[in-house]
């Protein structure tokens, strides 16, 4: 499985936590980490589209 493809997979499975978590704290904690998935993940494009 290439880097991409583990991070996409891991934004899907917080998500999916996120969207099925009842505890205030557990979902906020969960909401940062997903938000830190999708920052990592976007400064990844934008690096290579820097590269080409």
């Amino acid at each position: 499985m290439t880097i991409s493809r583990r991070a996409n997979d891991n934004w899907r499975e917080v998500s999916k936590a996120a969207s099925q978590e009842q505890d205030p704290e557990k979902l906020l904690k969960l909401v940062h980490e997903l938000n830190e998935i999708l920052e990592r993940q976007e400064e990844a494009r934008s690096e290579l589209r820097r590269n080409f």
